[in-house]
């Protein structure tokens, strides 16, 4: 069987012309003259967390892969475009020159395929990657020529961070909110506090990862509020740190094409993981289960089973494996 070998990209690099080569050379010199230094390479492009655990997996599985090569002859036969519309342009070229055997993109170029002048339903792509399978049935809705090229893959998170820490204070509870609906927010956390609970407030967009980690490790339970997700990182952060989540899922219905899909909040949520609901009596009756010590999970194992960096990888390198 022959080695597989990927590369991965998220961003335009300087081309392999010799303006390209000319502007790699230019830019740290001007950097100099100025007497500035160079500002470093940003680590991971595209969608951070998506990035993140993909490379990150693939070293622990000992891949051999490289990420955004600057020059042509660097790229490898299996090719990802994580990110990127004027990348996977180039690429597209390369696959149809034939120097690329199988191409993937996704899942963070469109939020639409009809986006771009429909660029995801390229004959060129093997696999059009979404993270779930309501998106991957809004896609398919909007463009039904993607129903035999598209996939589902997910990424991981990094368990050896996202761990417990310790016994959590049993009074504390996250209320993560990821809606404009400010009057929302304050009426669930007031149930949660009615429940004899503490409220840490997680306000998406607003917090970086040691605050949430911290948060998690205090926290007996997360009750999320979000309308829908095509994943929910977020949630296997906290599932990954022992915690279960107990999410509003008001299954909000779109049209594409006029097709009714049905969206989710929570596509990965699991009766391991936590519970889902969708009017406030519901969640009432949760936490009373939860102060009655009714309730039992195990979000940690399920993510170490499933959510691991190096279980997403793995999941991609089949996915590619498995494409002739």
């Amino acid at each position: 069987m022959k080695p597989f070998a990927l590369t991965i990209f998220t961003e335009p690099i300087y081309a392999e012309d010799f303006i390209g080569r000319a502007k790699s050379f230019v830019r740290p010199l001007k950097y100099f003259l100025q007497g500035r230094e160079l500002p470093g390479k940003k680590k991971f492009g595209g969608h951070y967390a998506v990035t993140r655990s993909l490379i990150e997996g693939l070293n622990k599985i000992n891949a051999d892969f490289n990420y955004n090569p600057s020059y042509e002859k660097d790229i490898r036969e299996n090719v990802i475009v994580l990110a990127g519309v004027e990348r996977l342009k180039k690429i597209i070229r390369l696959k149809n020159k034939g120097k690329i055997r199988r191409l993937f993109a996704g899942p963070n170029i469109c939020e639409s395929p009809n986006e771009e002048d429909g660029i995801l339903a390229d004959q060129a792509i093997d696999v059009c990657i979404v993270n779930s399978q309501w998106t991957r049935e809004a896609f398919i809705a909007e463009r039904n020529e993607l129903k035999e090229r598209i996939g589902i893959w997910y990424a991981g998170v990094a368990t050896d961070y996202w761990k417990p820490q310790g016994p959590a204070r049993s009074r504390d509870a996250i209320v993560y909110c990821k809606t404009n609906d400010t009057a929302f927010c304050k009426e669930v956390e007031d149930i949660v506090r009615d429940s004899s609970y503490n409220v840490i407030r997680i306000q998406y967009g607003n917090y970086n990862i040691e605050e949430y980690k911290d948060a998690l490790s205090r926290s007996s339970f997360a009750v999320f509020l979000s309308k829908s997700e095509s994943q929910g990182i977020a949630l296997t952060e906290a599932w990954s740190m022992n915690v279960p989540t107990y999410v509003w899922d008001p299954r909000e219905v779109i049209y594409k094409n006029g097709i009714a899909v049905e969206t989710t909040s929570c596509p990965y949520l699991t009766k391991e993981t936590g519970l889902r609901w969708k009017e406030t009596a519901e969640l009432k009756n949760i936490l009373a289960q939860t102060n009655e010590n009714s309730l039992s999970f195990e979000p940690r194992k399920q993510v170490m089973d499933l959510f691991s960096d190096e279980q997403s990888a793995r999941n991609l390198v089949n996915m590619f494996v498995s494409v002739n």
